[in-house]
């Protein structure tokens, strides 16, 4: 048996896995960085001196310019 088909035949499995793995660290730092501003909310809040409307609208603006 040719030993190249054998390396061949190996090698997407190893491409497969290797994107699996990036394509699930993209979408672990994608919901890490969604969920930051709501964790971070009360201290932005307290430090920055905003009420409730304005940090809605901090919010309205981060969500307009990132997400959409």
């Amino acid at each position: 048996m040719n030993p190249n088909l054998v390396t061949l035949a190996e090698k997407p499995d190893r491409y497969r896995y290797y994107v699996l793995l990036m394509l699930t660290l993209v979408y672990a730092f994608n919901f890490i960085d969604r969920q930051i501003i709501g964790i971070l909310s009360p201290f932005i809040k307290q430090d920055l001196g905003l009420d409730d409307a304005q940090l809605g609208y901090l919010k309205g603006i981060y969500f307009a310019l990132l997400y959409t």
